[in-house]
């Protein structure tokens, strides 16, 4: 069974929190619920109607879902992430999106153009992926493209 594990940046500090993604039905706020921790029954309802327990409110737009898959350094490849990659023609950069029920690599200088994930992760030592920031901490990579 695959992992479901979403990373987003929290509101107050900036921070990456990574864990359950819970959204608010009652205000549309986002939470990340870190790993690790565990709640009682009383602790789980809050003045909002939501939970109050070790959440973080994070910035909506900054929320991203774990991949499934590492890059070869051990590091999770998360929704956001920009990455380079050879193989499939000339290196190349692009930014890791869910789309249409699985990831994709959109390339950096055409957002329009995918390259399907199953492609990256073949058993061919030529398509290897490396992550180099995310568009949220590093949009001005996405501009060195061309």
């Amino acid at each position: 069974m695959r992992e479901h594990e979403y990373r987003g940046k929290e509101i107050e500090s900036g921070k990456w929190r990574y864990g359950s993604l819970i959204v608010c039905g009652a205000t549309d706020k986002t939470y990340i619920f870190e790993k690790g921790h565990s709640a009682n029954e009383s602790e789980k309802v809050g003045e909002e109607g939501c939970l109050s327990i070790l959440t973080f409110e994070v910035i909506p737009e900054t929320v991203g879902q774990f991949t499934g898959e590492n890059y070869c350094n051990g590091k999770r490849i998360y929704e956001g992430d920009i990455v380079t990659y050879k193989g499939i023609g000339l290196p190349s950069k692009g930014i890791i999106e869910y789309e249409a029920g699985g990831f994709v690599v959109a390339y950096a200088w055409s957002l329009t153009k995918k390259l399907y994930w199953k492609h990256l992760f073949e058993e061919n030592e030529e398509h290897q992926l490396k992550g180099i920031g995310n568009i949220h901490d590093n949009p001005k990579l996405l501009k060195q493209v061309k």
